[in-house]
């Protein structure tokens, strides 16, 4: 058994003979991919659950009698990828990575993710960090769908 996280890159769904549902996922972290096979036993306790862009754990049997390894899902999790819902969501961003098209692709982020929580954004450059609030107009409802897609946007440790 081994236990793997990471962001879902690619979501394939697909039936059984006897018209049972099952999916191809392809998981990803900073060092590889691997596909993980969700049988109609685990995939019916998590298909409302699975989507592209998601930040999971998942639980299963390493397979590779195709000569690639394959994981064999058991369990599937939605880990807690960020703060509580109380306080402020603070985004580190280097300051080389604020491009004009990386800026406008977090506004775009924050704008589809509205809420009550204000935003900071931290400003690393190197021996200096500048904290900034962010408009109110930007505030957002901290949840796993937010974090999963700052995440995918500027990387895992984006989030503080």
């Amino acid at each position: 058994m081994v236990t793997i996280a990471g962001l879902i890159t690619s979501l394939q769904r697909k039936t059984t003979k006897k018209g049972d549902m099952w999916a191809i996922v392809t998981v990803e972290d900073l060092e590889g991919s691997i596909d993980c096979l969700m049988f109609p036993s685990t995939y019916m306790t998590v298909a409302g659950e699975l989507a592209e862009d998601l930040i999971v754990s998942m639980k299963g049997r390493v397979d590779t009698s195709k000569g690639m390894p394959e994981l064999r899902v058991m369990e599937m999790t939605v880990p807690e990828t960020g703060g509580g819902a109380d306080g402020p969501v603070t985004i580190a961003l280097p300051a080389m990575r604020a491009t004009e098209r990386v800026v406008s692709d977090l506004r775009g982020v924050l704008e589809d993710n509205p809420g009550a929580s204000e935003v900071r954004l931290r400003l690393q450059e190197p021996g200096r960090t500048t904290l900034m609030q962010l408009d109110k107009r930007l505030s957002v409802n901290p949840s796993a769908a937010l974090y999963a897609s700052l995440k995918a946007l500027l990387g895992p440790s984006c989030l503080q």
